[in-house]
């Protein structure tokens, strides 16, 4: 009988186990996972601390409840821009298909910090459509103006938040105006006890004033001098970025006492080479 003068533990290992048993190294044993990897690059604000939420509208229109909402104007995605220094940087993980219409993080995925930032809307090429929040420039044009948020570690930073006027209100999304639109409103007036659904002089309304109110309640136009009613039965704008606008009108009777504050909404400025046109029907309460 011949000796086994020497022999390898895997080798001994294969002998005993002819069926049935798996044969693990040393170099297949399980090893601690490596520690995570710290995000140093200040332009970057990807980690592992904060998380966001942010919601948006193309030209006023809610990709969720409209879904030609994004494919009308071209928008392919929603992405998050960075401005590191005077570059402005995007990430893969901070783009976003423009008819989710809303985003919120699963996980955290933002690192804590403070970054100047603003948001495009881009095509399938990645032209750029529209920026929010904008400003225009010396030539007119709209150009990207940053916010400055600030992410902290356990804390959803809620851009919604952010983009309302008035504090205390709910959040409201970002319109993203791929192009100018005209609006035209025809005004009748409810009058308790007085006419329904009538022109200014049966309505007894002598004199108007008005406010334009984009949705996050910032007056578009504050037109604070009153007008005569008969010469405003329309009022028209030739010019305005598409949204989802609402007008406030407050009347006035012959001796100058107010009648009251009526609103219309939904005065939707669509893509066109005429203006979208609506009837406001002013609900006024009783003197």
């Amino acid at each position: 009988m011949k000796r086994i003068v020497s022999a390898s533990a895997a080798t001994l290992a294969a002998t005993l186990c002819l069926s049935g048993c798996i044969i693990v190294s040393d170099s297949d044993r399980d090893t601690a996972p490596p520690p995570p990897t710290v995000n140093t690059d200040p332009g970057d604000p990807r980690g592992t601390e904060a998380s966001l939420a942010f919601s948006w509208r193309i030209d006023g229109r809610d990709p969720v409840t409209d879904a030609r909402a994004c494919s009308d104007a071209g928008v392919q995605f929603i992405r998050l821009t960075v401005l590191d220094g005077a570059t402005a940087r995007t990430f893969q993980t901070l783009q976003w298909d423009c008819n989710l219409g809303r985003y919120s993080s699963a996980r955290p995925e933002l690192r804590a910090g403070t970054f100047n930032v603003y948001f495009e809307a881009v095509a399938a090429d990645g032209r750029r459509l529209s920026v929010a929040p904008s400003r225009r420039n010396d030539r007119g044009e709209r150009e990207p103006s940053p916010e400055r948020a600030v992410f902290v570690a356990g804390q959803r930073y809620d851009f919604d938040q952010g983009n309302q006027a008035e504090p205390g209100l709910p959040g409201v999304a970002t319109n993203f105006a791929t192009g100018p639109g005209g609006l035209e409103v025809s005004l009748r007036y409810d009058r308790a006890g007085v006419a329904e659904n009538a022109d200014c002089a049966t309505a007894r309304v002598a004199r108007i004033r008005w406010r334009l109110l984009a949705p996050n309640n910032v007056a578009v136009e504050d037109h604070t001098q009153q007008e005569s009613c008969a010469q405003y039965a329309q009022i028209r704008w030739e010019t305005l970025f598409r949204d989802n606008y609402r007008l406030a009108v407050t009347a006035f009777d012959s001796e100058g006492a107010t009648l009251g504050t009526g609103q219309c909404a939904d005065l939707l400025v669509r893509a066109g080479t005429t203006p979208s046109t609506y009837a406001c029907r002013v609900v006024l309460g009783a003197r």
